[in-house]
């Protein structure tokens, strides 16, 4: 969430007179919505240049999370060993 909030902060830099709330406002609710019913809320763009990737994953289970690793995946039976950062974002412990 933070990422997100880090992307919206020139909204409110400027005078609040000055800001078109008929635009900014329906944005934002949208922008809500992607991120609270995605993935997308895992991606960020320094995580890329900086050489991380994530991927969903699905355990035997069936539990669908998200792997953040510097490996890129090349196989669906590779073994990792993870830390669970939340409840579904699992970071690689091991990549390289």
């Amino acid at each position: 969430m933070g990422l997100i909030v880090l992307y919206l902060i020139p909204l409110f830099t400027y005078k609040f007179t000055d800001l078109q709330w008929e635009v900014i406002v329906p944005c934002m609710v949208v922008l809500g919505v992607i991120v609270s019913t995605g993935y997308n809320f895992y991606f960020s763009p320094l995580l890329g240049i900086l050489g991380w990737h994530s991927y969903k994953i699905t355990d035997k289970v069936g539990i669908s999370y998200v792997i953040i690793t510097k490996r890129q995946l090349r196989s669906a039976i590779q073994k990792f060993e993870v830390v669970q950062l939340t409840e579904y974002l699992l970071l690689d412990t091991k990549g390289k």
